[in-house]
C-alpha cells in the first residue's frame, strides 16, 4: 500500500484521441495547443484506451500501441483471438490486460512494455480485469474477487487482496491513489481493504437510483457488455466522476458531482442524492467526457471540445477539429480553461432547463426527458404545476412522457390556478379547443382538496366528449371533495348510463359511481341502488355491484341500530350516557373501531351546537342524521340530512378531533342528533 500511494505518474499528456467516421481511424488532438497532431486511417475493434504516453487499440488480430504525441507505432500484440481488456501507463511503460472465454473457461494475459519491448509476461486461467500501473507495482484485478500486486521488474506476485463483498474489475490512479471496484461501488486501495471488504471507510457507492440509459458507475470489464467498442453508444451515455480525497484521508466525488451524459444533455447531479445542479443542452451527440475539479470536459461527434463550469454548466470554452468521430477518449487530467469565453448567455432556472429537457423532440432522448419530467415533479415550485399540465396536454409528446407527465400532475400539492383553468376547458370545434388531461387534474384538485373544482368536475361527467378513461378519477374527485355536490350528478349519471355498455371506462366509472353513491348517500341512496337492481335493462355489472352496496348498507344500518340500542341500555342510573360511562371505566387506548358510543363521546361537548342548528335560521326540525366516513384515522366526509342542515353542522362535527381507533380502513357510521 505504501509503494502504491508513493507512486509517481510523471507529466500527464494532454492528449485526447479520438475515432474518426471519414475515413474510419484515429487521430490525437492536444488541448493544450489546441491542434490536431496527427492522423491515422486503420480498422479497429476496440475503444481506444489511453496509457500514460500511449494509446492502445485492437483491430481483428492485433492489438496495436501508438505514441501519443506522434501516432507512430510503439508495439504490436498478436491478441490471438483474445479480447483487449485494459491497459495503464506512465511515462516509462504501460500494463496491458488481454482476455478470453468466461466462467471455468477464462483465460488471460498480463504483459509489461517498457519502452516499447515487452519486458514480461504472465498467463491466468483466470479473467482478469483493468489493470494499473503504480511505480514500481502492477495493480491487477482477477476472478471478480480478486486484485494482486505484481513487481515492475519480473512480475512476480508480492501481495493479494480477496474481498467478499464486492467486485473488483477495475483498479485506476488519481492523484497518487489506487481505486478499485465496480459498478457496484469503489474503493481506494489501502490497508483497511487488505482486511477483505471493499466497504471501507473510503468506499463510494453508486446512485442508489437507477438512472436514464442504465451507465454504470465503473464499467464492470468482466461482462461483455461494459467492454467499449469505438462505435458503441456507450460513449453517448455514461456517468462522470472523480474521486478525491479531504486532509483528513477521507474519500468523496469531487465537487459532490456526478455528470450523466445522455447524447446531447448533460445533467450535473448531486452525490448521493441526485438532486439537480445544472443541465447543458449540446447541439451535437457528446462522445466523450471527463470530470475535473473545475467542471466537465466534453467532445461531439462534430469534433468539438467544451469545458463546463462545475458551478453553473456555463461553456468556459470551446474549440473544434472540424473531425466528425464515433468516440473520443479524454486524458484524466487536462488545461482548464482559467474563465468563460465571451458573454455568457442568459441564466435560466432549473425547472426551465428541466422543461426544456423534457420538450426535446427526438426519440432517442425519451429515457432522459421522463428523468427530467421525474426532477421537475420534486419542484415545490407551482410553476412546475402549469409545466407538467402542458406537457401532458400535449399530444405531440413522446406517449411515455406524457404519461409521466400526467402521473407528476395528478399528484401536485401546489399550482391551484392552473387546475382549475384547465378543467374549464372543453373540446370545441368552433372555439378550436381540446379536452383537457381530465383524469389528471381530477386527481390533482382532490388530492390538493381543491372544492372550487367541483362545478367543472360536474360539468365533465356530463360532457360526451370526456374521454370515457377520465370518468372513474371525475367520480372519485367529486366524492372526496363535495359529497353533498355530488349525491344529484351521480345518480343522474348512474341511472342514465346503467343500461349502456358503451365501453370500459363507462362501465368503470358506473362500478365507481354506485360505490360513490353508497358511500356518501347511505339510506339515502337506497332508492336509487333497489331501481338499479330492479331495471331488468341495467347491465349485469350495474345490478351486481348495486346489490352488493345494498347489503353493504344494510349491515351497515343493522350494526348501528345494535349499538344505539346498546347504548341506551347501557345508561348510568344518573342518565349518564353509556359511551361517557364506559370512558370512565374502561383503560386508556384507542378503541377498535369508530363505534355510536366513541362518536357520541366525541360530540358530546359540542351536541348543545349541533341541536340548536335543528331550530336556527327559522328552522323547526326533530332530528337531523350526520354520515361520517373516516379512513387512516381522518374523517374523509361528514353528509348531513336534511341537507339544509349540511351548512350548520359540518363545521362543528370537523372542529372536533375524533379519536384514533385500532382498525385505520374505511369506516362508515351514522350519528342522529334529537331536539331534547
Amino acid at each position: 500500500v505504501n509503494a502504491v500511494s508513493s507512486a509517481s505518474r510523471g507529466d500527464t499528456p494532454t492528449i485526447a484521441v479520438g475515432v474518426s467516421t471519414s475515413p474510419v481511424g484515429l487521430y490525437g488532438y492536444d488541448l493544450s495547443s489546441h491542434r490536431v497532431l496527427w492522423k491515422q486511417a486503420t480498422q479497429l475493434n476496440s475503444s481506444p484506451i489511453l496509457a500514460g504516453s500511449l494509446v492502445l487499440v485492437q483491430n481483428e488480430n492485433q492489438v496495436v500501441a501508438r505514441e501519443l504525441a506522434t501516432g507512430n507505432s510503439s508495439f504490436v500484440i498478436d491478441s490471438e483471438g483474445m479480447e483487449l481488456i485494459g491497459a495503464d501507463g506512465d511515462g516509462r511503460g504501460a500494463v496491458v490486460v488481454l482476455a478470453s472465454g468466461e466462467g471455468t473457461m477464462s483465460h488471460s494475459k498480463v504483459l509489461l512494455y517498457e519502452n516499447g519491448s515487452l519486458s514480461w509476461k504472465r498467463e491466468l486461467e483466470f479473467r482478469a480485469g483493468r489493470p494499473a500501473l503504480a511505480g514500481d507495482v502492477v495493480l491487477v484485478p482477477w476472478g471478480n474477487l480478486f486484485l494482486s500486486g505484481l513487481t515492475r521488474a519480473a512480475g512476480v506476485e508480492t501481495a493479494r487482496i480477496r474481498v467478499t463483498d464486492g467486485v473488483l474489475a477495475q483498479v485506476f490512479m488519481r492523484d497518487g491513489a489506487a481505486y478499485t471496484g465496480s459498478e457496484e461501488g469503489v474503493a481506494q486501495v489501502d490497508t483497511a481493504l487488505g482486511r477483505g471488504s471493499i466497504r471501507t471507510s473510503t468506499f463510494l457507492s453508486p446512485p442508489r437510483e437507477e438512472l436514464p440509459g442504465r451507465p454504470a458507475f465503473l464499467n464492470n470489464v468482466y461482462r461483455k457488455d461494459q467492454l467499449l467498442t469505438f462505435d458503441s453508444a456507450r460513449h453517448s451515455i455514461q456517468l462522470a466522476w472523480n474521486p478525491t480525497r479531504s486532509a483528513d484521508g477521507r474519500v468523496n466525488v469531487e465537487n459532490n458531482i456526478v455528470y450523466l451524459v445522455f447524447y446531447r444533455f448533460v445533467f450535473a447531479l448531486d452525490y448521493p442524492s441526485l438532486g439537480l445542479r445544472w443541465i447543458h443542452t449540446h447541439g451535437n451527440d457528446i462522445i466523450g467526457a471527463q470530470a475535473e475539479s473545475g467542471g466537465l470536459a466534453i467532445a461531439d461527434n462534430a469534433g468539438n471540445f467544451a469545458w463546463l463550469d462545475a458551478k453553473a454548466g456555463a461553456v468556459l470554452e470551446s474549440q473544434s477539429t472540424d473531425l466528425a468521430s464515433s468516440a473520443v477518449v479524454m486524458p484524466t487530467r487536462m488545461p482548464w480553461p482559467a474563465q468563460a469565453q465571451g458573454e455568457a448567455p442568459a441564466e435560466q432556472s432549473a425547472r426551465q432547463q428541466l422543461v426544456l429537457a423534457a420538450e426535446d423532440a427526438d426519440a432517442r432522448l425519451v429515457p432522459v426527458r421522463r428523468f427530467a419530467v421525474k426532477l421537475l415533479a420534486e419542484l415545490s415550485d407551482p410553476q412546475a404545476t402549469a409545466d407538467l399540465f402542458r406537457l401532458c396536454d400535449d399530444e405531440r409528446t413522446a406517449p411515455a412522457v406524457r404519461q409521466d407527465a400526467c402521473e407528476a400532475l395528478a399528484s401536485r400539492e401546489s399550482g391551484t390556478g392552473d387546475l382549475l383553468t384547465g378543467l374549464n376547458r372543453h373540446q370545441d370545434f368552433l372555439a378550436g379547443t381540446r379536452t383537457p388531461p381530465v383524469a389528471a387534474l381530477a386527481k390533482a384538485a382532490a388530492k390538493q382538496k381543491e372544492s372550487r373544482a367541483v362545478p367543472a368536475l360536474v360539468a365533465h361527467l356530463n360532457d360526451p366528449q370526456t374521454p370515457s378513461t377520465a370518468l372513474v378519477a371525475v367520480v372519485q374527485a367529486l366524492v372526496a371533495l363535495d359529497p353533498q355536490a355530488a349525491l344529484s350528478p351521480l345518480t343522474a349519471f348512474t341511472l342514465t348510463y346503467h343500461a349502456d355498455n358503451v365501453d370500459e371506462g363507462v362501465v368503470k366509472a358506473l362500478d365507481a359511481a354506485i360505490v360513490g353513491l353508497a358511500t356518501i348517500g347511505g339510506t339515502y341512496a337506497v332508492a336509487t341502488l333497489r331501481q338499479l337492481v330492479a331495471d331488468p335493462l341495467s347491465l349485469g355489472s350495474v345490478r351486481t355491484k348495486a346489490a352488493s352496496m345494498l347489503t353493504e348498507i344494510d349491515k351497515s344500518v343493522k350494526m348501528q341500530e345494535q349499538q344505539a340500542a346498546e347504548a341506551e341500555a347501557a345508561k348510568t342510573t344518573e342518565g349518564q350516557p353509556a359511551a361517557e360511562a364506559e370512558a370512565e371505566e374502561k383503560p386508556k387506548g384507542p378503541p377498535p373501531r369508530l363505534s355510536l358510543p366513541v362518536v357520541h363521546q366525541t360530540l358530546l361537548p359540542v351536541l348543545p351546537n349541533l341541536r340548536a342548528c335543528l331550530t336556527s335560521e327559522g328552522r323547526n326540525l326533530f332530528r337531523g342524521r350526520i354520515i361520517l366516513v373516516t379512513e387512516d384515522d381522518k374523517l374523509q366526509v361528514v353528509s348531513v340530512v336534511p341537507t339544509e342542515l349540511q351548512a350548520c353542522m359540518e363545521p362543528i362535527v370537523r372542529s372536533v378531533e375524533f379519536p384514533k381507533t385500532q382498525d385505520a380502513s374505511r369506516q362508515q357510521i351514522s350519528y342522529t342528533v334529537e331536539r331534547k
